[in-house]
């Protein structure tokens, strides 16, 4: 293994892993069908556990790189249409809203007068304390 590769799985972004899924995600399918008995019942016990990890997770690592500058939604509906081009215009969307739904619960936050400093003291509002 190159040691780089090493590295990257040790210190990966969310932007490396995201972008790989589709490798794994493929090499596990064509060795759904291999020769080898065994291969091929191992590849199907592991896109089982593919598909639910990547259903669990795939909201978390798709915010990750939406909020980072260098990609923007559209890359995850790409990974997204590799993956699975049935689900993918629902997924995307589906990210879009929980990212939606959390700048709004930001945006509730940030306009509680409770959580603002005073202009004289610098501390904490006193309705924060009760």
């Amino acid at each position: 293994m190159n040691l780089s590769i090493f590295l990257i799985l040790l210190n990966g972004t969310s932007n490396w892993y995201f972008s790989n899924v589709r490798k794994i995600q493929q090499l596990i399918e064509k060795n759904l069908t291999n020769e080898d008995e065994v291969v091929e019942n191992m590849a199907t016990f592991m896109f089982q556990k593919f598909k639910k990890y990547w259903d669990c997770c795939s909201i978390v690592l798709s915010s990750a790189i939406i909020l980072d500058p260098w990609y923007k939604i559209s890359h995850v509906g790409v990974i997204f249409q590799y993956l699975d081009s049935y689900t993918a215009e629902a997924k995307v969307k589906n990210v879009r809203d929980k990212l939606y739904s959390l700048f709004d619960e930001y945006m509730q936050f940030v306009h509680n007068p409770c959580f603002h400093t005073s202009d004289t003291g610098g501390s904490l509002n006193e309705c924060c304390w009760g």
